[in-house]
């Protein structure tokens, strides 16, 4: 229990130790650079928002229109399997 102690308070000196060296360093601040108005065009166009425009849906008719096919074949197929039941 005694070497436990001791390696924690080395740990939490050593610690302190470190952490105190580099707060009482003192730092340089890099400069600041302001960027210059003169940038050069590489050819490549400057993105610009588009305006927002609402969905393009088809109209009800032409959707109800293209699913009916497939509605009509399930009906008949429904219609198929109860008379085949009926028979049996």
């Amino acid at each position: 229990m005694g070497l436990a102690n001791k390696a924690s308070f080395m740990l939490v000196i050593g610690t302190l130790f470190i952490t105190g060296c580099t707060i009482t360093q003192k730092h340089v601040e890099a400069e600041q650079i302001e960027p210059t108005a003169d940038v050069k065009s590489q050819g490549q166009p400057n993105p610009k928002p588009r305006p927002k425009s609402e969905p393009l849906y088809p109209p009800a008719s032409t959707v109800i229109a293209g699913m009916l096919p497939s509605a009509v074949a399930l009906k008949q197929a429904l219609i198929k399997q109860i008379m085949l039941a009926k028979m049996s």
